[in-house]
C-alpha cells in the first residue's frame, strides 16, 4: 500500500475553522447541569453554554449528586474562567441532613473553590452559583412526602443559598435565580416527565445562563 497524502483539488476552497474556545467553563451539580432529559447532547445546557459563550465546557455535574466541598476543589484545580452550580434539594436531603448542614456544606465549597483555582493560577475565576429549581421535588418535600421528616420549604432552601453567597462576601461568587426572570419550569412542554427538561427548555436556561456570564 502506497501511502500518497492528502489530495486537494485545486478549485477546492479552504475555509478557516471555528474559533478556539475563549472561555474554560466548569458545571458543578446534579442532572439538572448534567443534561438529563435532552434529546442529544446538542440539547444539553453544556453544549448550549459552549456555543453561546464560545467556551470549552468540562461537566462535573451527575444525576443525583450531592454537594460535596471536593468537588469544588476539583472545579478550581481545573483552571476554569467560570464555573456553574447547581444542586437540586432533592438530591441533599436524602442523607437527612439539616439545613443548616447543607449551608455549611456550601460556604466550605465556596472557599475551596475560590481557593483552588487562585492556586491554579485563575485569581480572577469566577462561581456562579444558581439556586435550586426543582419542581417535582416540591410535591417530594411536601406533607406526607418521604422527606417531609426534615424539610424546610423549597423557599427556605434556595434561601440558605443565598445566605451562603451573600455571608462570603467574596465577588468572584455570585447568585443566580434558577426560578424567575423567564427560566423555564418542569410543566408541559418544558419538562415531559415533570422532573428532567427537554432539548428546549435547557436551551432556553442555557441562554439565561450565559447572559448571568457576561
Amino acid at each position: 500500500m502506497a501511502v500518497t497524502g492528502v489530495r486537494v483539488p485545486a478549485g477546492a476552497v479552504v475555509t478557516a475553522g471555528p474559533p478556539p474556545p475563549k472561555l474554560r467553563v466548569v458545571l458543578l451539580g446534579d442532572d439538572r447541569l448534567n443534561g438529563a432529559g435532552a434529546a442529544d447532547i446538542t440539547g444539553t445546557i453544556a453544549f448550549q453554554l459552549a456555543q453561546r459563550l464560545n467556551a470549552e465546557v468540562i461537566n462535573l455535574a451527575n444525576g443525583g449528586r450531592q454537594l460535596a466541598a471536593s468537588d469544588f476543589v476539583v472545579a478550581g484545580q481545573l483552571a476554569p474562567d467560570l464555573a456553574y452550580s447547581l444542586y437540586d434539594y432533592n438530591n441533599f436531603y436524602p442523607n437527612s441532613e439539616t439545613l443548616q448542614g447543607f449551608g455549611s456544606m456550601y460556604a466550605a465549597g465556596l472557599r475551596e473553590f475560590v481557593a483552588a483555582s487562585t492556586r491554579a493560577g485563575k485569581p480572577q475565576a469566577r462561581l456562579l452559583v444558581i439556586t435550586s429549581f426543582a419542581s417535582s421535588s416540591d410535591a417530594d418535600f411536601a406533607q406526607p412526602g418521604p422527606f417531609a421528616r426534615n424539610i424546610p420549604s423549597l423557599e427556605a432552601f434556595r434561601r440558605q443559598e443565598r445566605t451562603e453567597v451573600a455571608a462570603f462576601g467574596n465577588g468572584r461568587v455570585k447568585i443566580i435565580e434558577g426560578r424567575g426572570r423567564g427560566m423555564p419550569g418542569a410543566a408541559e412542554p418544558d419538562s415531559p416527565d415533570g422532573v428532567h427538561f427537554s432539548s428546549a427548555a435547557q436551551a432556553a436556561q442555557a441562554a439565561i445562563l450565559a447572559a448571568a456570564a457576561r
